[in-house]
């Protein structure tokens, strides 16, 4: 079960990550809106676009970045992040538990998304 652990704290984090606006508010609640990109900009666009949300607005902003494009696609933050928190975790880079997680970690974001979408109707 401890190996699971990684996969599930990746799945918490990416669920706060592309289906809330947390991090958001979290960082204009400490006033740390000079380390998000244009967080002035994504409130101003937001009164005028309401359906837009942060990483479409970071889509727009900045359309020809690798970083953004990467934080902004949920299968490619995946891969990269389970192994970090696998590492954090177990201290080590052992590929066929980090292949593992990245697995349950994708089944499970994606899972908890539609489980939410049917609960929502």
């Amino acid at each position: 079960m401890e190996t699971l652990y990684p996969a599930f704290t990746t799945v918490v984090l990416m669920y706060i990550w592309f289906e809330t606006e947390a991090f958001v508010e979290y960082c204009a609640a400490f006033n740390l809106g000079w380390i998000m990109f244009g967080l002035s900009n994504y409130k101003t666009k937001k009164e005028t676009m309401p359906m837009v949300d942060y990483h479409t607005f970071l889509l727009m902003e900045c359309p020809d970045s690798f970083f953004i494009k990467l934080i902004t696609c949920p299968i490619c933050l995946i891969v990269w992040v389970a192994p970090l928190i696998s590492f954090f975790y177990n201290g080590t880079l052992f590929f066929p538990i980090i292949f593992m997680e990245i697995f349950f970690a994708w089944l499970g974001y994606f899972s908890l998304k539609s489980l939410m979408k049917l609960s929502d109707r």
